[in-house]
């Protein structure tokens, strides 16, 4: 009776103990689901809150995601680039610079670290980190325009229009690199390029007043005065009221309505 009373509490001993490693385990294991859930959650917000664009409101999910998993660095990523949006470079780059320590295979991080460069005038260390995305994802459409965008900040109109090109040769549909190219091409004198990436602007989006804009100053050059003005004026019908060019188009299209006027 009293060898089977000491086997069942040496069961029982060993099943509380079972039990505890089970603990032991499942604990830490619901724990850590709760955290990727809570992650999740956050991620989800932050993306609602860009969508209506509320940047601080993304921003502050994500660092809530980061005070959960410090080491998310899809988290941190995203969060380099909202705050660059809103405008914080330094924030950017130091949520880039804390990825690329762990991991300098992130392309994304080495492109969002070189537009907050770019946005703070470091043209040589925005191109820097251009090339390094460049060698992780080689003719990455997105990244060729901003490298075409550094370049065209110094100077080297021909290797940005390269750049554009690369750009577009990955995604004909880029309009920032569309656009890049042809202004560039304005720069460059070379008015037949310009022609045809602000048709192909217009053709992308007839309501974006950019391509009209580019269009009447290829058929200006081209001596074609009437067409000219008429895109032109497009331009000036379909643009929005915050539109940039909007009082030196009308300046343009008053002086070509002058130049036309009968003597």
């Amino acid at each position: 009776g009293g060898v089977g009373r000491r086997g069942g509490a040496v069961v029982a001993a060993l099943a509380a103990m079972l039990a505890l490693a089970i603990a032991a385990v499942a604990i830490p294991m619901w724990r850590a689901e709760g955290r990727r859930a809570q992650v999740a959650l956050e991620k989800r917000r932050a993306v609602e809150a860009a969508a209506v664009n509320d940047l601080a409101g993304a921003v502050g999910h994500l660092t809530r995601a980061l005070e959960i998993v410090p080491g998310d660095l899809d988290a941190r990523e995203q969060r380099a680039a909202l705050r660059l949006m809103a405008g914080d470079r330094d924030g950017a780059i130091a949520d880039c610079d804390e990825a690329l320590k762990v991991d300098g295979g992130r392309k994304a991080a080495w492109h969002v670290r070189g537009s907050a460069r770019m946005a703070k005038g470091d043209f040589a260390g925005a191109l820097a980190d251009y090339g390094r995305a460049l060698v992780l994802a080689p003719g990455d459409a997105s990244v060729n325009a901003s490298r075409g965008e550094a370049l065209r900040r110094v100077g080297d109109l021909a290797g940005a229009e390269g750049a554009y090109g690369e750009a577009l040769a990955a995604d004909p549909g880029l309009a920032r690199a569309r656009q890049g190219r042809a202004e560039v091409r304005v720069m460059l004198g070379n008015f037949e390029g310009v022609r045809g990436d602000a048709e192909a602007m217009v053709e992308l989006d007839p309501e974006n007043p950019e391509g009209f804009y580019l269009r009447a100053i290829a058929k200006r050059a081209f001596g074609d005065r009437a067409g000219a003005r008429a895109d032109a004026e497009k331009a000036l019908e379909v643009a929005p009221e915050d539109w940039d060019k909007t009082a030196a188009v009308r300046a343009l299209v008053q002086g070509w309505r002058e130049d036309e006027a009968p003597r």
